[in-house]
């Protein structure tokens, strides 16, 4: 069964070269585990609550396995520094 992620970030504009490194690496890791972007958007503004992500997208995976692929890959988890670089907010979250 497909599982859908929400991906909520923030880009560090003082980091564009970790931002690069990061996705240089990501894209493929996704795509291998038959990972797909659903669509991505650019938040406009935050009515209620503080401190919104500046980027929402939603990816979906063919299963959980798929995901664990990615994200307890040695490759993934090697990006720790450089996404802490890139992004000044990043949080993965599973939907039901």
């Amino acid at each position: 069964m497909a599982i859908k992620l929400l991906v909520m970030t923030t880009v560090n504009p003082d980091e564009p070269l970790s931002l690069e490194n990061y996705l240089r690496v990501v894209g493929p890791l996704v795509e291998a585990a038959g990972g797909r972007l659903i669509d991505r958007f650019e938040v406009a503004k935050t009515i209620v609550g503080q401190g919104s992500a500046q980027f929402i997208t939603l990816v979906e995976y063919p299963d959980e396995e798929a995901i664990h692929s990615v994200f307890q890959s040695d490759e993934y988890k090697a990006l720790e520094e450089t996404r802490n670089k890139a992004f000044s907010s990043y949080q993965v979250n599973i939907l039901s």
